[in-house]
Parts: C-alpha cells; sequence; structure tokens
C-alpha cells in the first residue's frame, strides 16, 4: 500500500501533532503508524493526538501498536471520531488522556479465529490455536482491567456478548475521560494516513 503524509503547519517544528487514523490494524498500518510517530517525536513535539476510528483487525499488530505508544517518551491522547470496535480499543487505551464524540461507540468481543474454509483441523493444531486464543484473550483482558474501571466480571461479558458501548457507558467504566468535540487547532500539523489499495 502506498502511503500519503499531509502536512500542514508552520516552518516551526510544532508542539502538537494530530495523526488521523481510520482504517483496519494490520501490519502495514501499523508500520505506518509507528514510522509516522517516530518522525513526529524526531521532530520535537510535546504531544501527540490519535483521531481514530477503526473496525480493529490484527491483535498481534493491535497489541504492538499499544506497547509502541506506551513506550513514548511524550504524552499521546486518542480520541474516539467515530467507532473503536474489537482490537482497536487497545490502540484507544494506549493513550495518555482518552476523549470521544458524544456519538461514538466502542465494540469489544472475544479473540477469535480466522478460517479460508479450506483448513483441515487436527486435535494437536486445534489445541495451539486453542491456547493462542486464550493467551491473546488474557493480554487484551489484564489491559482493559489495568486501564478502565471494568471489573473481570464485566470484561468477560463483554467479550461473550459481543458488545456495542457508547460514550456514556465509557464515560462510567473510565474507559474515556471525556466527551468531548475534538477542535484541531488553525494551522496545526494534521497528518492523514492514507492507504491506496
Amino acid at each position: 500500500m502506498e502511503i500519503q503524509k499531509q502536512i500542514h503547519g508552520q516552518q516551526r517544528p510544532p508542539e502538537v501533532f494530530y495523526l488521523c487514523f481510520t482504517t483496519d490494524i494490520n501490519p502495514q498500518a501499523t508500520e505506518a503508524v509507528i514510522a509516522a510517530m517516530s518522525n513526529i517525536v524526531e521532530q520535537g513535539a510535546k504531544k501527540i493526538v490519535i483521531l481514530l476510528s477503526s473496525p480493529g483487525g490484527s491483535v498481534m499488530s493491535g497489541l504492538t501498536l499499544y506497547d509502541f505508544i506506551r513506550s513514548l517518551p511524550i504524552p499521546v491522547e486518542t480520541h474516539n471520531m467515530a467507532n473503536v470496535d474489537s482490537i482497536a480499543n487497545m490502540v484507544f487505551q494506549a493513550g495518555s488522556r482518552r476523549t470521544c464524540s458524544k456519538h461514538s461507540t466502542f465494540m469489544f468481543h472475544g479473540v477469535g479465529l480466522a478460517s479460508n474454509g479450506v483448513h483441515r483441523w487436527e486435535l494437536k493444531a486445534l489445541k495451539e490455536s486453542m491456547q493462542s486464543i486464550e493467551r491473546d484473550q488474557d493480554r487484551i483482558g489484564a489491559i482493559l482491567l489495568d486501564r478502565t474501571k471494568l471489573s473481570k466480571d464485566r470484561v468477560s461479558q463483554l467479550f461473550l456478548e459481543a458488545s456495542t458501548e457508547d460514550a456514556n457507558f465509557a464515560i462510567e467504566h473510565g474507559i474515556i475521560d471525556e466527551i468531548i468535540d475534538i477542535k484541531i487547532p488553525d494551522g496545526a500539523p494534521i497528518i492523514s494516513m492514507v492507504f491506496n489499495r
């Protein structure tokens, strides 16, 4: 995929960058976001705000982004612009401050296994896949317990029910810090991750 970056702003390195991420969580997007954020940090930015709307995707990629964002030496805030679904919740939870628009939603479900319909499953492979699913779900659950006010029972229920929740649920359970209509300041640099197929 070809990645286009649109940066609007002043000649002098600005203090706050806005990164617009509205695609699947996959290895290509993850590499692009890591590269963009690394570049922003190298430019001397004081803060990054990720404007996020994603249907989710790869568990490994989502957890990689979570850990990378948490490792950065500057604050990274996350804002749900519309939908944060599935593993995109891990990217969202990496934010040092988390906000959403009043009509935003958050969708949670358990970890699954995709099959192309032609794979022949044997007991050993099924056991290995089950263990992998359980480990990934435990990691995601641990992050939600650490970063929100959700209880262990509530996290298990969200995974089981494949539940979509609104902004009010999110603030009540510590998924977000505030419901806001985000305003990007005039002249602030916006990096838009565009993927051409």
